[in-house]
């Protein structure tokens, strides 16, 4: 296996994660557990977003994928800040939202 895709799916959680400045934000960061059972609990099936990204995509994703979302999401809860391309719409060319 390249080594450049290798990757401990249990490493990084928040207690060693360098996001981490205030142990008090300890109790509101996200583990790599809690985004994957999160990722499995979403309904199949769903048409893209506007980054024509499915879930499907996720859930046969390289196991370090969750470690980065893990991360992005920590780092959005650390800042209080969601990038305005999260909440973007996409519409099907049918003309209805998705």
């Amino acid at each position: 296996m390249n080594e450049g895709l290798q990757c401990d799916i249990n490493s990084g959680d928040p207690s060693d994660n360098d996001l981490l400045h205030n142990p008090e934000l300890e109790l509101m960061m996200l583990t790599t557990e809690d985004v994957d059972k999160a990722i499995h609990s979403i309904k199949l099936g769903k048409a893209a977003g506007h980054d024509n990204l499915t879930i499907e995509h996720f859930l046969y994703r390289h196991p370090c994928v969750v470690i980065h979302l893990r991360q992005l999401l920590n780092a959005m809860l650390k800042h209080s800040y969601v990038p305005a391309e999260f909440g973007k719409e996409s519409r099907h060319s049918s003309g209805y939202f998705y």
